[in-house]
């Protein structure tokens, strides 16, 4: 009666080829998901202020290109509708001002590192209103013709003074053509544009 007790085995699962099925899968997954790269722009943020201080500022009429976006998604600069690679000619034109024309930017005769004394438009203004139902997409490229003149106008620069790309330049030279060339630009957003 009271006899040997079998042991019986448990059967195992080969669990060999799962792990290796979860990694198939997985490498699968990571090649066909599409991963969608953010669009930006660089920005600095002003540091705070423990005092707020308001400056008040005199700006003619001349020293100011206004550039607006507006809820049809168009672009207007001083009222007149452009592409984006036209705004980005009229700002190089506006800041340049060659022929020191009375309805461009006002240049006045500054000394600068590495320049010497030469005239700067150090007091125009790129005046940005945005509309709130405009598409980010129209003011990324408003934003993207900005920073492009900016940087043509100074890889030019380079190129007449230093004989290299801006990419090429060393820091101090970088210096000396942002405030040869410098982005003034005062942005707001206005629901009563059309």
């Amino acid at each position: 009666m009271f006899g040997k007790k079998e042991h019986r085995s448990v059967p195992e699962l080969n669990t060999t080829s799962t792990a290796d099925i979860s990694f198939m899968l997985l490498v699968f997954f990571l090649v066909t998901t599409s991963m969608d790269t953010d669009m930006g722009l660089p920005r600095q943020m002003a540091p705070i202020q423990k005092e707020q201080k308001l400056e008040h500022r005199e700006v003619t009429k001349r020293n100011v290109m206004e550039i607006a976006v507006n809820a049809d998604n168009t672009i207007t600069c001083n009222g007149e509708m452009v592409n984006s690679s036209q705004l980005r000619s009229r700002i190089i034109d506006f800041v340049e001002n060659i022929d020191n024309s009375p309805d461009k930017a006002e240049k006045t005769v500054v000394m600068l590192p590495i320049f010497g004394k030469v005239p700067v438009a150090n007091k125009h203004v790129l005046c940005i209103i945005a509309h709130p139902e405009s598409s980010y997409n129209t003011y990324f490229l408003m934003q993207e013709a900005i920073i492009g003149a900016y940087h043509d106008l100074r890889d030019r620069c380079a190129r007449q003074t230093f004989g290299c790309s801006l990419a090429d330049c060393t820091r101090e030279e970088l210096e000396a053509l942002a405030l040869r060339y410098p982005q003034r630009i005062s942005e707001s957003s206005k629901g009563g544009l059309k």
